[in-house]
């Protein structure tokens, strides 16, 4: 199962991005967690992941 994530975790995972990008404070771990089941980030832990724009 690594390396494939499920189609609803996904559209959970952008609109948690979507909102996120407002904040002021980020919680970098929560941030990076639903980067990469976006599929926007190869490993989830990385810590280095930037919002999507």
């Amino acid at each position: 199962m690594a390396g494939r994530t499920l189609p609803e975790a996904r559209t959970l995972a952008l609109a948690f991005l979507e909102r996120a990008q407002g904040e002021a404070e980020l919680n970098r771990f929560y941030v990076d967690q639903a980067a990469f089941l976006a599929g926007n980030e190869p490993g989830g832990s990385s810590g280095d992941s930037q919002l999507p724009e």
